[in-house]
């Protein structure tokens, strides 16, 4: 129970993961790099987009730009 504390997940680092992957999948299909697609392939809502996660789909984006 102990390691289940230490290790869980929050909400932000799990959508974060989940932002990643659709990076990721976005990526091998060739399609455009844009927020509403991370957000939607992510099953983000709207309401549940922080600054840390705006910050962190800034990054994914731009990250895809420089290595075009």
């Amino acid at each position: 129970m102990k390691w289940l504390e230490l290790n869980q997940e929050n909400k932000v680092d799990y959508r974060k993961f989940r932002l990643r992957i659709a990076h990721q999948a976005l990526e091998a299909s060739n399609l455009p790099i844009q927020q509403w697609r991370l957000l939607r392939l992510a099953s983000i809502r709207k309401e549940y987009v922080t600054e840390d996660i705006e910050h962190y789909i800034f990054k994914l984006i731009h990250k895809a730009v420089v290595a075009a």
